[in-house]
This record gives C-alpha cells, sequence and structure tokens, in this order.
C-alpha cells in the first residue's frame, strides 16, 4: 500500500465522508484494511497514493482540489515527513506512526498544527479535536 504523509492520519480517522463515492468506497477500503493490520507494511510516497488514484481532482498526477492544491499538499507532506522522520519510499506501518505521534511531544503537535487546517478535520475520529486524540483500535463500520 503506498500513502503520502498526510493520509498516514487520513485513514486512520476516515469517517466515511468523501468527495465522490468512488473515492469514499476507495478511501473506506484502504481504511478498513489498516484497522484490521495496523502493523500492514505502507510505503511512503512524496506524490500521489493509492487514496490519490480515485480522487476526482488528481489530474496527471496533480492534485486540483484547490488554487495552489499540489504546492499545499507537497508542502503539507514535507512538514509531516520531516517531523515524522521519515523519506520518500521509506516503509512503515501505521503502528509505528502512532508510536511516533503518541511517544514524541513535537511530532504530535506538529501533525496537530498541520491537520488544523484540514477541511475534514470536524469529520475526523483521529483528531477528533486538537486538544486530545481518539485513536480507533480497531475496524468500525464508518457509513
Amino acid at each position: 500500500m503506498k500513502l503520502r504523509p498526510h493520509h498516514l492520519f487520513c485513514v486512520q480517522g476516515f469517517q466515511g465522508k468523501g468527495y465522490a463515492d468512488d473515492y469514499t468506497d476507495n478511501l473506506q477500503r484502504i481504511a478498513d484494511a489498516v484497522a484490521a493490520n495496523p502493523r500492514l507494511e505502507v510505503d511512503v510516497v512524496d506524490g500521489p497514493d493509492d487514496v490519490c488514484a480515485r480522487c476526482p481532482y488528481l489530474e496527471d498526477g496533480v492534485c486540483h482540489w484547490e488554487e495552489a492544491g499540489e504546492e499545499a499538499v507537497r508542502a503539507h507532506d514535507a512538514a509531516l515527513l520531516a517531523v515524522l522522520g521519515l523519506r520518500d519510499g521509506q516503509v512503515t506501518s501505521i503502528d509505528e506512526v502512532r508510536h511516533r505521534f503518541r511517544g514524541e511531544p513535537a511530532v504530535a503537535a506538529e501533525v496537530r498544527r498541520q491537520c488544523s487546517t484540514c477541511a475534514w478535520l470536524k469529520d475526523c475520529a483521529f483528531m477528533g479535536s486538537q486538544s486530545s486524540i481518539n485513536v480507533p483500535t480497531s475496524p468500525q463500520t464508518r457509513r
């Protein structure tokens, strides 16, 4: 499975909402796979990933969700790569990402900061609110 840095968190907090049915169904399958096996190997990629593959705003490998969408998402992902101590092409797991988030206050603070501008924050089960962590520990029906 290939995930870009911000999707390492999105797949943990996904609540069944998305841009289009095909996108939402794809993200649900990915979120369920990660929830069922948090040790599943994930290839961290600095660009479009398995979630983006079904996004209606991805055209020719470029995000067009908002003006300057590609630049914004790449900056967001670069910040998360840096704070998580990961690099493009590195293999990790959701368990490892959770460990870094829970065990390193600077990581948690930067992730919260990066997530604070997300349009989906109010619907995110992972972040819940910016002052607490609500990490799902088992697969759930999110629809």
